[in-house]
């Protein structure tokens, strides 16, 4: 507790307590001017003045670019360079040519071979998803024709039983009397 409010233990009299936190400085470290500028000793040391420099370190940045673009674009042309030599025959794929010993074909018959490949994953997901998606509509509107035809003839059974069930019912019913006019005409 007394280290947090200022006091100073035993043990650290000799030493100065530090408080804690931001402040400004004391002011006592002082770093003494230089002799020149640092222009004046660039042009001191190298014999080059400031402009010559910036042009010189401009010109090393610019070339080192360069210098790349020209290693990767050689790195790009031996990436595409997959052809060996077997029993003096060069065969294999580089940039322009299918090597078939003998045989060179240009490598732009590559693109006019059909070939069903389907590099993008999402897209064949996507195209998965949707074939589920016309299965499931397609097999519900046969279910749904299924439905339909099934209440029909449902229905239809339905009424031919009721025909028949009536009509047992009034094969088991006497028939109804004869008006008394008619009774007399029978024989």
């Amino acid at each position: 507790m007394a280290l947090l409010l200022g006091a100073v233990p035993a043990a650290a009299q000799d030493s100065v307590a530090v408080p804690l936190g931001p402040r400004y400085g004391t002011g006592r470290v002082w770093v003494r001017p230089l002799r020149e500028t640092p222009a004046e000793m660039v042009q001191r040391l190298t014999g080059r003045s400031i402009k010559e420099m910036v042009d010189s370190a401009l010109t090393a940045v610019v070339q080192a670019d360069l210098d790349r673009r020209a290693r990767a674009l050689e790195e790009a042309r031996r990436a595409t360079d997959w052809t060996t030599t077997i029993g003096g025959q060069k065969v294999g794929l580089d940039q322009r040519w299918i090597h078939v010993g003998p045989l060179k074909v240009p490598t732009a018959l590559l693109a006019l071979i059909p070939l069903n490949i389907q590099a993008n994953p999402q897209q064949v997901e996507q195209a998965r998803k949707m074939q589920l998606m016309q299965d499931v509509i397609r097999v519900a509107g046969d279910r749904g024709t299924s439905l339909d035809e099934i209440t029909r003839s449902a229905r239809a059974l339905r009424a031919e039983k009721e025909r028949q069930r009536e009509l047992q019912r009034n094969q088991r019913m006497p028939p109804p009397p004869l008006p008394p006019d008619t009774a007399e005409a029978r024989p």
